[in-house]
């Protein structure tokens, strides 16, 4: 099992190749490489050498002794704008080949989630077979595995959301049962899931009955982060109020096989630079900790 964090907002400050590094020198024997940003004009994406560019980042990575275990693909996955949608799905597949090339086994796709979940459950389910269906080919051609991953939706816009009302609520994948209905559907070598182990409470889940009901051959990747329960705060873990014992006790009984992912992209935004690698170093031990309750 490696130990692993996302290189989101630390590599905006630094640029990827000293947060690949910075991620190595803490102690991670991998990295997640969040091309959720990297879009962007003038990124890693819109550019007529991005191959040379992903290439330069495996080298980069091969030369600090680190492997790039996942990445995460642009999100969301679909829009009321057909046209955004459209577009979002050009910069999906480029990442999938970015991730590649880089060396990732696995890279996260969204499901497509745009509509109200309760009224369109079934209508969403359709699509992502649709969907996922486009891009398996995509994935096997680069050798790089698919992960849906468990989502959530807000009872109202952003900008009126009252989080101590407790706006989030269930969508695609974040029911157990729906969870693995997702992975079966598509009956692929090329399709898993990746457990965000924060969404879970949001919704009113329990950690340990997801891990459970996915299993082991559905499971291959991990979101491990921690939150109040009422807010996606992707912090680090025991900071708030998922209960990590249970979360690594159910790992260890499904015999996980995958790695341990962190996304607490969060945590870094108030820090400082001095001590943005310090705190990689925290993480890397609690980490470490977290595994050794899992494996032993």
């Amino acid at each position: 099992m490696r130990v692993s964090m996302s290189t989101e907002h630390i590599d905006d400050r630094f640029g990827l190749e000293k947060t690949i590094q910075m991620i190595a020198e803490a102690g991670f024997t991998a990295f997640d490489l969040t091309l959720c940003h990297s879009c962007q004009k003038g990124g890693l994406f819109d550019c007529d050498d991005w191959r040379e560019k992903a290439q330069h980042l495996r080298e980069v990575a091969d030369a600090a002794g680190i492997a790039c275990n996942q990445a995460h693909a642009p999100f969301g996955s679909s829009f009321m704008d057909q046209a955004r949608t459209v577009e979002q799905y050009g910069w999906i597949v480029r990442a999938i080949q970015v991730a590649a090339i880089v060396g990732a086994d696995i890279i996260v796709v969204h499901p497509v989630q745009h509509l109200p979940y309760a009224q369109n459950a079934h209508i969403l389910k359709e699509w992502n077979k649709q969907f996922y269906g486009k891009l398996i080919p995509i994935a096997k051609e680069a050798g790089i595995r698919i992960a849906t991953e468990n989502m959530w939706h807000v009872r109202q816009l952003y900008d009126a959301v009252d989080w101590n009302d407790n706006p989030i609520t269930e969508s695609t994948c974040s029911s157990p049962a729906e969870f693995c209905e997702y992975v079966d559907m598509m009956d692929s070598h090329w399709l898993t899931a990746c457990l965000d182990i924060g969404h879970v409470p949001l919704i009113g889940g329990k950690i340990p009955t997801m891990i459970k009901a996915l299993g082991k051959d559905r499971l291959q990747a991990l979101h491990v982060h921690d939150n109040d329960w009422k807010r996606d705060l992707h912090v680090f873990p025991y900071t708030h109020r998922i209960d990590f014992g249970e979360v690594t006790a159910a790992l260890r009984e499904i015999g996980y096989e995958g790695d341990l992912t962190f996304e607490v992209n969060n945590a870094f935004v108030p820090l400082p630079d001095d001590l943005v690698f310090p705190a990689m170093q925290y993480l890397c031990a609690i980490g470490n900790s977290l595994k050794k309750q899992i494996v032993g």
